[in-house]
């Protein structure tokens, strides 16, 4: 079963779910569906503190999954393990533990937070994870008309405003907003070097005013559904995601999709084992650089 630590977001979770699915896929043990609900009272407390009301549910992800077929429900998981010796895994899960005839539930509360053990079961996670959300939340997603660009811009809580270097606004750090002028100038660079006038859909906790300069492009448009993981599965159908190179949501939207996905230099999705293959590019790219359009031109139009 998958445990998730206190403040987990909600790419970050995933990593923890796909830890213990690839355990059960393995090993054959019985997988129990974790319990995703939290109260976000400490990014409310401190939006208020910065003066902000927040709209956001003080509960999150209510109502946004369910138990697919053939795992077990939480609390009816927890009742039938409630005697059972409990095993806490990490990084590196011993199968072994699955050889003894005792029962025991094994809980998955740390996380590497890297593709690389999962891509053998992409296809399976990619089946798995959509059967454990709730269908309308999918219906809802499929409502965008492909092929667009999706652009993840990850502004609010928990990422800091990118310092200025030498380089200006090009290279972002660590938890560090992608600004907003690396999305536009990657957004146009796309256009022009495909070809192609794809409709671009925002993804973001940001407001108008901080996305107007993206918004002001031709055929860019702002999408919210009001539910953080209809979000990631609408940005996972995207063309191409131009995506905020810290975030977990980003990567996993790219993953499950088998998008394209671009970052700004600094923390690239290959830092999580997430690479390009023949279906897919993943690369970071410095729309100034003179290599950039021919970088983009590796992609192919729907």
């Amino acid at each position: 079963m998958p445990v998730f630590p206190t403040g987990t977001g909600l790419g970050n979770r995933i990593f923890h779910w796909c830890d213990a699915k690839v355990y059960s896929y393995r090993t054959e043990c019985q997988f129990i569906s974790p319990r995703w609900s939290r109260i976000s009272l400490g990014k409310h407390l401190r939006r208020l503190a910065n003066g902000q009301i927040s709209t956001d549910p003080l509960v999150e992800y209510a109502n946004t999954f369910r138990h697919a077929t053939g795992d077990l429900p939480y609390y009816k998981g927890k009742l039938k393990c409630l005697f059972y010796p409990k095993v806490h895994l990490s990084q590196n899960p011993d199968l072994s533990l699955t050889s003894s005839t005792h029962p025991r539930v094994i809980y998955f509360d740390k996380s590497q937070y890297r593709f690389d053990d999962f891509e053998p079961w992409r296809h399976r996670l990619t089946q798995d994870f959509f059967a454990s959300i709730q269908q309308r939340l999918v219906a809802r997603a499929n409502l965008l008309e492909i092929p667009y660009i999706g652009i993840h811009a990850r502004l609010g809580d928990g990422f800091k405003t990118p310092a200025q270097g030498c380089d200006g606004f090009i290279r972002t750090g660590w938890l560090q907003q992608t600004p907003i002028e690396w999305f536009k100038e990657t957004l146009r660079l796309t256009r022009e070097a495909t070809g192609v006038n794809y409709r671009a859909y925002i993804f973001s906790d940001g407001d108008e005013k901080q996305l107007r300069p993206l918004l002001d492009e031709e055929n860019t448009f702002l999408w919210r559904s009001q539910n953080p993981l209809c979000d990631m599965l609408a940005l996972s159908r995207s063309w191409l995601i131009l995506g905020s190179g810290s975030s977990s949501f980003s990567a996993f939207a790219a993953y499950f999709g088998s998008s394209h996905a671009i970052t700004a230099p600094g923390h690239p999705f290959t830092t999580r084992g997430l690479s390009s293959s023949k279906d897919q590019v993943i690369e970071s790219l410095n729309p100034r650089s003179p290599e950039a359009r021919d970088q983009l031109k590796k992609l192919r139009p729907t």
